[in-house]
C-alpha cells in the first residue's frame, strides 16, 4: 500500500466512518465504511469499535481520528457530542485508540478535520482572513482558520443565540430537524438565524458548511437572506464530485484532514498538537 495513503475515521453520534485517503490529493482512495456507534458512547466500546475498522482495511500505519469534543494534545476536554456523554474529559483517548488498534492514532475535533480539509483543497483553499467551517450532524461543530492556520476548538454549537435559552446545537442541528419533523422552510429560517450570528461575531470571509445534511444544501442554505448589506460571506456546502459551482460543492469526508494531520503529527511531542494546523 502507497505511503501516501492513511486511514482517517470520523466518530460521529450515530456512527463512526473511514476511509483510506491520499495525503498528495486529498481524495478518498476506497470507498467509506461505517459501523453504528455503541449504545451510550462508552470508551472501551468506542475504542473497540474504531480497532474493529481499521481491520476492516487491513491497516496498518498512521491513524487520523476526527472527534466530536474539544480535543488538545489528543486530550478531551469537553464532554462528547450533543448528548454530553460522560466519562471521556480528561482522558488521553490518542494513547487509549492507539492500544485498541495497535496503530499510532491522532485526534483532534471532527470539525477541525473538515475545516482542514477544506483549507487544503476544498472551498477554503487560498480564501485568505477568516474561513470559518460547520458541521450540522448530531450537533453543532466548527473549525476556525486565520489565513488557513487552525485555532482550534472553536465549538460553535455551544454558543447561545439572542433570545434563546439553549445552545445552538439544540435549535439547528440536523438532528433537531428530524426529532421535531421541522419543514425545510422552517430548518431553513433557523440556519439563516445562525450563519446571521456567525457573520456578526466573526466577520468570516467564508462560511464553509458540512456534514451529511450539506448534500442537501439548496434545501436549506439561502445566502441572500443572511449576508448583512454589503458583507456578503460566501456560503460553500462541499461534496467532491459535484456538479454544482465550485462554491456549492456539497459534502466531503470529515476523515481526510484528520488522516493527513495524523501522518505529519505521529513523531512529534504532543505539544505539537494543540496549537496549529498544517
Amino acid at each position: 500500500m502507497s505511503e501516501s495513503y492513511v486511514l482517517g475515521i470520523d466518530v460521529g453520534g450515530s456512527g463512526i466512518k473511514g476511509a483510506l485517503v491520499d495525503l498528495d490529493t486529498g481524495k478518498p482512495v476506497t470507498p467509506r465504511k461505517r459501523i453504528k456507534t455503541p449504545k451510550g458512547f462508552e470508551r472501551g466500546a468506542v475504542g473497540k469499535t474504531i480497532a474493529k475498522l481499521v481491520r476492516k482495511f487491513d491497516y496498518s500505519g498512521p491513524v487520523g481520528v476526527g472527534f466530536p469534543a474539544a480535543v488538545a494534545g489528543g486530550v478531551v476536554l469537553t464532554p462528547p457530542t450533543a448528548h454530553h456523554f460522560p466519562g471521556w474529559v480528561g482522558e488521553a483517548v490518542d494513547r487509549q485508540f492507539t492500544q485498541a488498534t495497535g496503530c499510532p492514532v491522532t485526534v483532534l475535533n471532527d470539525a477541525d478535520a473538515a475545516g482542514l480539509a477544506e483549507v487544503r483543497f476544498g472551498a477554503g483553499r487560498g480564501v485568505g482572513g477568516v474561513v470559518i467551517a460547520i458541521t450540522l450532524g448530531t450537533g453543532v461543530g466548527g473549525g476556525l482558520f486565520m489565513d488557513g492556520r487552525l485555532v482550534p476548538n472553536l465549538e460553535v454549537g455551544k454558543l447561545y443565540l439572542p433570545g434563546h435559552d439553549t445552545v445552538v446545537e439544540q435549535y439547528v442541528a440536523s438532528r433537531i430537524r428530524d426529532e421535531e419533523m421541522l419543514d425545510w422552510a422552517d430548518y431553513a429560517a433557523r440556519v439563516t438565524e445562525f450563519l446571521r450570528h456567525v457573520e456578526l461575531l466573526f466577520s468570516p470571509a467564508m462560511i464553509v458548511v458540512g456534514g451529511g445534511i450539506s448534500s442537501r444544501h439548496r434545501k436549506f442554505l439561502r445566502p441572500k437572506c443572511w449576508s448583512g448589506p454589503g458583507s456578503f460571506r460566501p456560503v460553500c456546502a462541499t461534496r467532491p464530485g459535484s456538479s454544482a459551482p465550485p462554491a456549492w460543492r456539497p459534502n466531503r469526508p470529515n476523515v481526510d484532514a484528520a488522516d493527513r494531520r495524523a501522518a505529519r503529527l505521529t513523531d512529534r511531542p504532543p505539544t505539537a498538537r494543540r496549537s496549529t494546523g498544517l
